[in-house]
């Protein structure tokens, strides 16, 4: 995906990371200790951080692809899983943070369908083109040469809903950051999949929460804070969008 193989190292460890995070914060849930939150939305974190490690590896491909179908299949039933929350408003989640799981979801299915035309690929985007890209293979002109010749060509409505997404992913960051900043960092009772509608509703509900769950002082239990789950969130967000940005 990337040229420069430091690069590709950075977010390979930073997308491992954010699944290994989610892995845990699943594991809590399921285990029914330290913070309330979403299970479905930490295994779409893991699921997306996997496939984004993929892309940027160059083992995926794209939608004509095997794994490219899979991943759109997936993908795209979470899309309008939280899709349907965010429209009913399921009791005991919030609507903004339902919104930002949609706009995640749908960006890894458009990932999938519209990368390979706006890198200059085959329709059908196998993942040895994918890798070549950018000089991941050969790094040659020929690549280069035959990327800008692609570009010309990639419709203008893609090259847009693209960077539609890039701008959406960005607010989201956005809104990670804010919450990263004014989130206590030991805290570990935090309604996460809350925290973006309403800050000052999620602490009472926390508090509501932590009084009925068992709680602990498990380190692991203590890593998953709120502010640690926004830092997660926010580079899950930015390095989404610099991988639609990298694909113009």
């Amino acid at each position: 995906m990337f040229a420069s193989p430091a690069v590709t190292v950075v977010f390979t460890v930073v997308f491992l990371m954010i699944s290994c995070y989610s892995l845990l914060r699943l594991a809590l849930l399921a285990a029914a200790v330290g913070p309330e939150g979403d299970q479905l939305a930490e295994l779409s974190h893991i699921l997306m951080g996997l496939a984004m490690i993929a892309m940027t590896l160059g083992w995926t491909g794209g939608r004509g692809s095997a794994s490219g179908i899979v991943q759109l299949l997936l993908f795209g039933l979470l899309t309008l899983w939280f899709l349907g929350r965010a429209v009913g408003r399921s009791a005991g989640h919030g609507g903004t943070s339902n919104v930002y799981h949609l706009v995640m979801t749908a960006s890894m299915v458009w990932m999938v369908a519209a990368m390979p035309r706006l890198m200059g690929m085959p329709e059908t985007g196998s993942a040895d083109a994918m890798a070549s890209m950018h000089g991941g293979h050969d790094g040659g002109s020929a690549a280069g040469a035959a990327h800008a010749t692609a570009m010309a060509h990639a419709p203008t409505w893609m090259v847009a809903v693209n960077w539609g997404f890039v701008a959406l992913l960005g607010a989201g960051a956005a809104l990670w950051a804010r919450r990263a900043a004014r989130a206590r960092p030991n805290d570990p009772g935090a309604a996460v999949p809350s925290e973006l509608d309403d800050p000052v509703a999620s602490s009472s509900r926390s508090a509501t929460a932590m009084a009925t769950r068992p709680t602990t002082s498990s380190p692991l239990v203590r890593l998953a804070s709120p502010r640690t789950d926004a830092v997660c969130h926010l580079l899950m967000s930015l390095g989404m969008a610099v991988m639609l940005v990298a694909a113009l």
